[in-house]
Order: structure tokens, then C-alpha cells, then sequence
């Protein structure tokens, strides 16, 4: 019956699950996306701490519905090609203690009607760029908003404009433009395919979970900024997400407008991993980069930015501030070290326990210059002993107010 049903299909586009033998002319070989989509379902599995429910949008013959659904998966599967169900069907019923059904449906009609929380982890491996092709990218971006708003975490392999068929005009220069807006967004891999040799890219998206390699942790929230003052300053060229113990820092490395998050990020994990005696610094639990993206995840210290204390009007003890920021330069410096971007948007304070942080580990390297004009670091520090004596934080861009004389500074720093 398999053996028939194979013959009825207008392509094997997959490897035909438990049957090698139908499986040789199989346009694409599958093993390899299908190790990288086992490590991020284990992951997930792993911070669930249960079998997750798979929902594998444009399924074709199964081959990834069925092997999630052999590792403990509870597995939906949808395509639009009623021989490809069929096939999906049989294949399901050779194993019957599989967690698996599957469906005839088209993509834009299945995800308006999902339900918060039904899935945890979607599949849309290359079945996007049909939909972009027939209905527009605007279309396709809403639609995979909407299926992040209500699921966990997507694995999306997508199809590129310069692919030499007819739906390459219609992708839009950049994949990412379709998930730009999603929280978490991470290029796992590029897989080549059997229509033209321009690899694909495998992405992870997802507005609830990051996931890295054999790790990953959720988020309460992320942004593009890492302070209120920060004004594009990295051009979403980084991404911030923040959870009750964590602190994630992804780099975007795949532009050349964005290379000088190598050696923030180069500098960050040699502090991180070295630091200096008595330093009150935090805690790093994964780093790691590859082709387009670094990343580190952080313990996230107790308290708040001393920027947002200020625009909200908390009471605090500027000259203990001063001075623990103070003594932190200093023992750096005394390693030889220097801090380029002291400011009120780099101190975390405890009040709790009356502790300061001075953060950006990324800032801190042998140099010893501020990284804005007039690059004095000594300059520099007169201008954060105002904002913070004074309660006034000069908004960055084009340049802070220059306070070099210290005549210009509040009681007692003027003496």
C-alpha cells in the first residue's frame, strides 16, 4: 500500500519515514535539517520539562512529522496535497503509538484559527515563499506575527530572492524582513536544496522562548534598545531579552554596518571570563557565535538603571554612587583596563542591599579613551558626576553638554 501511494505522488519530495528502500529518489535529503530541528525540540523539551506539541505546517510526505513524533512529540501535520495526507496517513498508521494526525488545509486558513498556547514548537520548512509569491510579503509577515503571537517558538526555512524561479522576484532582499518584528530571531544554518545551489537559511523565531544550540531559556521581554536613551544606536544591529533570572545579548555579525559588535562582544567575554579581583560583575552561564549572530547569556543582577531611577524621580545617594563607580574604575585600571562608556544608563543599583554595578562589559578594554568626543575619559566622568549630582541626564546624540571645568559641577564636587 506505501509503495503505492509513493507512485501516486506528483514528487517524493522527502525521505519516505521507515522505508529507505522508496526513498532514493527523494528530491531532498532531510537528515540534516532533521538533527538540527531534534537539538532545538530537545532544548525546548528540556526548559518545558515536557513533550511538546509540534504543529508542522506544509508537511509534505511527513518525514518531520513523523521522526519529532518518534522522539515523544504530540504532532499535527498540514498540507494542502491530498496524496501527500494520504501517504502521511498510512505511514502514521504503520506505528500506531505515535501521537500524530494529519489534515488537508492551506497555511493561511490553519493559522487564524489557532488557539493560544495549542502549539509549542511550528514547522515551516520552504512553504512560505509560495504563500509570499500568491498573496505578498506584507501578507506573509502579518500571518507569521500572528503564528508567533499564539505559538512558542517557530523553525522556518525560507526561500530567497535570488533563487532563479519563478517565486524568487516576489521574497523580499532579506528573509529576515518577514520575522523582523518577532522577538527572538536566530539563523541556525544555511541548507542547500535541489532547485538551484543557493543555500537556504533555517531560522528560529519566536516572542516566548530563545534557543541556542542545546540550551534555551524564555523571556518576559526584549528589545532593540538597551536603555531608554539609546536612539537606534546600534541600528537593530542587537537585541536585549530579559527574564526573572536572565539577561540574553544577541549580536547581529552578518553586516559590515555592524561590525564593531565582534569586539564588543570579543571584549565582553574576555572581561566575563577573566575578571578582575573584586569586581562586582555578573555572572556569564553560555556564549558563542557562528556566521551571523554572538551571543551571551547573563545572570541579571539585582536593581535598576540609575537612568530610569532618574527619569522617575527615585531618591538615591548620588555621592555613594559616585564613589562606588569610582572605586570600580579604579580597580580596573589598576588591571590595566578602562571603562569608555560611563554613564547613568551603565549603573545598576541595588537598593536593597545598597550595592552599585557598573555594567557593559563590552566597554571595557585597554584603551584608554571614552568612545565619544572629546574622547577624555576624564572629561568624560566630570560630565557623569553632573548628570548624577544633578538629576539631569543630557540626552547622547548629537553629544552630551561638555563639563570640563569643575567649577560647573555641583557641591561638594566644584572643591
Amino acid at each position: 500500500m506505501i509503495e503505492h501511494l509513493v507512485k501516486d505522488l506528483p514528487e517524493v519530495y522527502q525521505p519516505v519515514f521507515g522505508h529507505p528502500q522508496l526513498s532514493t529518489a527523494a528530491s531532498r535529503p532531510c537528515a540534516d535539517r532533521l538533527q538540527q530541528i531534534e537539538q532545538i525540540y530537545v532544548a525546548l523539551e528540556k526548559l518545558l520539562d515536557r513533550p511538546l506539541k509540534v504543529l508542522d505546517l506544509g508537511c509534505a510526505q511527513g518525514f518531520f512529522s513523523l521522526s519529532l513524533a518518534q522522539l515523544g512529540a504530540q504532532v499535527h501535520g498540514v498540507d494542502y496535497l491530498d496524496k501527500n495526507i494520504a501517504l502521511c496517513q498510512a505511514l502514521a498508521q504503520e506505528t500506531p503509538g505515535l501521537h500524530i494526525s494529519f489534515a488537508e488545509g492551506r497555511i493561511e486558513d490553519v493559522v487564524p484559527e489557532l488557539q493560544l498556547g495549542k502549539y509549542d514548537l511550528v514547522l515551516g520548512l520552504s512553504v512560505f515563499h509560495h504563500l509570499v509569491h500568491a498573496n505578498g510579503v506584507a501578507s506573509v509577515k502579518s500571518l507569521l506575527e500572528q503564528l508567533a503571537q499564539v505559538s512558542g517558538a517557530l523553525v522556518l526555512e525560507m526561500a530567497l530572492q535570488s533563487e532563479p524561479l519563478y517565486w524568487g522576484p516576489a521574497q523580499p532582499s532579506d528573509p529576515r524582513e518577514l520575522i523582523h518584528d518577532i522577538g527572538f530571531v536566530h539563523l541556525v544554518a544555511h541548507h542547500g536544496t535541489h532547485l538551484a545551489e543557493i543555500p537556504r537559511p533555517l531560522f528560529i523565531a519566536s516572542n516566548r522562548y530563545w534557543i541556542l544550540g542545546d540550551i534555551a531559556g524564555d523571556f518576559e521581554r526584549w528589545s532593540f534598545e538597551s536603555h531608554a536613551k539609546a536612539n537606534g544606536t546600534h541600528n537593530f544591529g542587537r537585541r536585549y531579552f530579559f527574564s526573572r533570572d536572565f539577561v540574553l545579548k544577541l549580536y547581529r555579525l552578518d553586516e559590515k554596518k555592524w561590525c564593531y559588535n565582534k569586539s564588543d562582544f570579543d571584549k565582553e567575554i574576555r572581561f566575563l571570563t577573566e575578571p578582575v579581583k573584586n569586581f562586582l560583575t555578573t555572572r556569564v552561564f553560555a556564549y558563542g557565535e557562528n556566521e551571523s549572530a554572538a551571543w551571551t547569556v547573563m545572570q541579571r543582577l539585582p536593581g535598576r538603571l540609575l537612568l530610569d531611577m532618574i527619569h522617575e524621580g527615585v531618591i538615591y545617594d548620588s555621592h555613594k554612587i559616585i564613589l562606588s563607580v569610582l572605586n570600580q574604575l579604579c580597580m580596573i585600571e589598576s588591571a590595566g583596563l578602562y571603562h569608555n562608556d560611563v554613564r547613568t544608563w551603565n549603573v545598576l543599583v541595588d537598593t536593597s542591599s545598597e550595592t552599585v554595578y557598573l555594567i557593559d562589559y563590552g566597554s571595557i578594554s585597554a584603551n584608554p579613551k571614552d568612545c565619544v568626543w572629546p574622547w577624555n575619559l576624564f572629561f568624560s566622568f566630570f560630565i557623569f558626576i553632573k548628570e548624577v549630582a544633578t538629576g539631569q541626564v543630557d540626552n547622547p546624540n548629537p553629544l552630551r553638554t561638555i563639563s570640563i571645568s569643575p567649577t560647573s559641577l555641583p557641591d561638594p564636587y566644584r572643591d
